[in-house]
Parts: C-alpha cells; sequence; structure tokens
C-alpha cells in the first residue's frame, strides 16, 4: 500500500465535509463564496442511505456496526490503514449507556476518488466500538481529535473533563494497544491553550529555527477555549513524545527574527 494513496484519501474525507453552497461573510466589506465545481461531493461516510442522491452508502455503516451519524472523522495512517477517529457517535455502540459514545474505524482503499468503504472497530457484538481509554470521562465534548504514527505504535489525542463552565477542560496523550484496540493513557497535554491539537512529524532539518537541527521532531498546533481561542505551536523531539517535560512553546521572535522558545505553558504567544 503506497503512502501517497493513503494521504489522498484523508484529503478525501475535508472534500466530502466542506460541500456547501452557502457563502460565509468574514467581514462587512468583504464576501467569500464557493466557486462553482471546485468543492466537490465525493461520498457519504457514516449512515445507511444518502438522502440526496437517494441511494445507500458504500458501508452501509448501521446496518454494518450501528452507526447513524458521527462528528469528525480525525485520519493517520497506521500499519498500512487509515484510522478515522469520530466524535460524538449516534446509533447502537457495543456498551449502551456507558457514555462512551465515540467510534473509530479504518479503511485500506488507496483510491478515494470513487468513495471509501470504511471498517469499524467493533466488540464480539458486532456493534462500534467506542475508543475506550480508562478512567478518562469520555461524554459530549470529550473526543478523539488526533492521532499520529510513530515507528508503528499509534498515538491518540482525546479531549476530556468537559463541564458547563467550560466545553472542553484538558487534553490527555494516550498509547493505543493493537491487541485489544484499547487506550492507555500516558499524560495530561494541558488544561491551557492546547486543549485541541493537530500534530505533524518533521525533519529537524527541514525547518530553520526549530529548537534541535537533527533528527525528527513533533510540530504541535493547539487552540484553547472552545471557538474562541487563538492558535499556538509547541514543538518536542519526536522520539521524547511520552515524555511531556520535552516539549517546548513557541514564544515569539527576538531582535534578531528568530523563533524563542519556552517550557512554560503559559508563555506560549498567539500566532497570530
Amino acid at each position: 500500500m503506497s503512502k501517497p494513496g493513503l494521504l489522498g484519501i484523508s484529503l478525501c474525507l475535508t472534500i466530502v465535509i466542506l460541500v456547501s453552497n452557502i457563502p460565509f461573510v468574514t467581514s462587512e466589506s468583504e464576501e467569500v463564496t464557493r466557486i462553482e465545481g471546485s468543492v466537490v461531493k465525493i461520498c457519504q461516510l457514516v449512515g445507511d442511505f444518502d438522502k440526496e442522491r437517494n441511494q445507500s452508502t458504500i458501508s452501509m455503516t448501521f446496518n454494518r456496526y450501528g452507526v447513524a451519524g458521527a462528528d469528525l472523522g480525525v485520519s493517520f495512517e497506521h500499519r498500512g490503514k487509515l484510522i478515522f477517529l469520530f466524535g460524538d457517535t449516534i446509533g447502537v455502540p457495543s456498551f449502551p449507556n456507558s457514555g462512551k459514545d465515540d467510534s473509530f474505524a479504518y479503511t485500506v482503499d488507496n483510491n478515494p476518488d470513487d468513495g471509501l468503504n470504511l471498517t469499524f472497530y467493533t466488540s464480539a457484538s458486532g456493534k462500534f466500538l467506542p475508543p475506550i481509554v480508562p478512567g478518562l470521562s469520555q461524554g459530549p465534548f470529550e473526543v478523539p481529535m488526533e492521532g499520529i504514527d510513530i515507528e508503528g505504535q499509534a498515538y491518540v489525542y482525546f479531549t476530556t473533563n468537559h463541564t458547563e463552565e467550560r466545553t472542553m477542560g484538558s487534553s490527555v496523550l494516550t498509547k493505543l494497544n493493537d491487541n485489544n484496540m484499547d487506550f492507555t493513557y500516558i499524560y495530561t497535554l494541558s488544561t491551557n491553550k492546547f486543549l485541541n491539537v493537530q500534530v505533524e512529524a518533521v525533519n529537524n532539518s527541514d525547518i530553520a529555527g526549530l529548537p534541535k537541527s537533527t533528527g525528527k521532531g513533533l510540530l504541535i498546533w493547539g487552540s484553547g477555549e472552545y471557538r474562541k481561542s487563538n492558535p499556538y505551536l509547541a514543538y518536542m523531539p519526536l522520539e521524547s513524545i511520552e515524555d511531556r517535560s520535552s516539549i517546548l512553546y513557541f514564544k515569539g521572535i527576538d531582535n534578531n527574527g528568530l523563533p524563542i522558545w519556552s517550557k512554560n505553558e503559559e508563555e506560549a504567544a498567539p500566532l497570530f
């Protein structure tokens, strides 16, 4: 299975989600609209029936796995599969009334042009298996939000600790056990500026200004208060992903135009 094929499928999900005929306004004087034909719907990923096209979906996820609808759909490659992390999921889970109503699935399709066939992870009952982290609160707004494979080991970030006062209270890093498909808590990543994150592995030598110039690193983009936060940036050596103390936060630019990095999350500076 070629890596470019899987990455193309990851992009396909974005195309499915972004279909819209509705213009949106960024300011009173600037209106941004979709250019006709620039974004097209490829397929409906979840549920059994596509009402717009009056036809069955490819994956028939409710009939096969109990998945009627789902939020999010973050994807990452792991051991020859493209894994999709879905948030709050409507349907019939493996463990009814558990409060753990997220789901995750995978595809091995290489060509997204004719749609995707999703296989959801299930228990012996055949219904979708929530991504379970023992001891972690996983109700509404407490969802898997990002994943990455490092040398065959999958790591997944979750949001948790939802309250009426704070939509998302903290983020945590977990490690996937491929034998039983459950997750092990490693550490709390943030309770402040990195509640929602996106990560990317990079070669340190490719990007000027990183704390290290050799080896590989992990760039972490984050945001804090739900839908009200500036974006922030952090860095850690890729091999140290399980060591939270190795994280350095982008603090700003010095007088010579060089990035400043801090071990203190409170000093993380907005990117814009």
